[in-house]
């Protein structure tokens, strides 16, 4: 049985809304702000963790990675240290 075609609505697939005064949306964030400096410096720790990280390999099964030769990085003890009393808050 093949699928039912879907009804139209008469509108488009993609309504463009105009931008703005001053191009931002309220509320996104501007270059400097401290939320793009936490998501860089929190991703890049992520992403240099050699301790508790896994590559998933092509078969779908997953790997522990091994800090091997490099210095062990664990991101969740270095996040932590880096920002003290902030471990289980909500806001």
């Amino acid at each position: 049985m093949s699928p039912r075609p879907r009804a139209s609505t008469g509108l488009p697939s993609r309504v463009m809304l105009p931008a703005p005064p001053g191009g931002r949306p309220p509320g996104s964030p501007g270059k400097s702000s401290l939320a793009r400096q936490l998501r860089h410096e929190v991703l890049e720790t992520y992403l240099r963790d050699n301790v508790r990280a896994r590559r998933m390999r092509a078969d779908g099964s997953y790997q522990r990675l091994t800090p091997g030769s490099e210095p062990p990085v664990d991101s969740q003890a270095l996040l932590l240290a880096r920002h003290p009393g902030t471990a289980g808050r909500d806001d």
